[in-house]
């Protein structure tokens, strides 16, 4: 999977002719790998807030919800509103119940369900591309 802002980062520097695959030097902090340790919080602490997480590990709320972000797929928006509809007020006491809930919900969707989704996606990946990479609507 490619995201936008590394393709755009790409397309301009071989639009301005540099050819070169290597990082150049940069002065300052050297920039960190923090999507393992995002994704290794979230698993220790499954029921934190973007705020929490970016708390525990010194970062900016704005990186972890990229992150968040990097990990859904284009068509997992399809089901976002239908799977709302049904978490609204329930609450689980841990892990195991929430994903056999989850196994419930999708196995139980009817095959219009899906085919609606893909049936939308070009009309998602023309929006992906008129806002500049963002997919999820807030």
């Amino acid at each position: 999977m490619f995201y936008y802002e590394t393709v755009k980062f790409w397309f301009k520097r071989f639009k301005e002719g540099s050819y070169n695959l290597e990082d150049n030097a940069r002065s300052g902090r050297p920039r960190l790998n923090v999507e393992d340790d995002i994704d290794e919080e979230l698993e220790k602490q499954a029921k934190s807030s973007v705020r929490e997480v970016a708390s525990s590990l010194g970062l900016n709320k704005d990186t972890v919800h990229r992150r968040l972000r990097q990990n859904l797929a284009p068509t997992d928006y399809h089901s976002f509103h239908s799977l709302q509809d049904h978490l609204c007020g329930k609450m689980f006491d841990d892990r195991s119940h929430l994903e056999i809930y989850l196994d419930d919900f999708f196995s139980g969707q009817p095959t219009e369900f899906y085919a609606r989704g893909i049936q939308q996606l070009p009309t998602r990946w023309q929006y992906v591309v008129d806002h500049n990479g963002e997919y999820i609507d807030y």
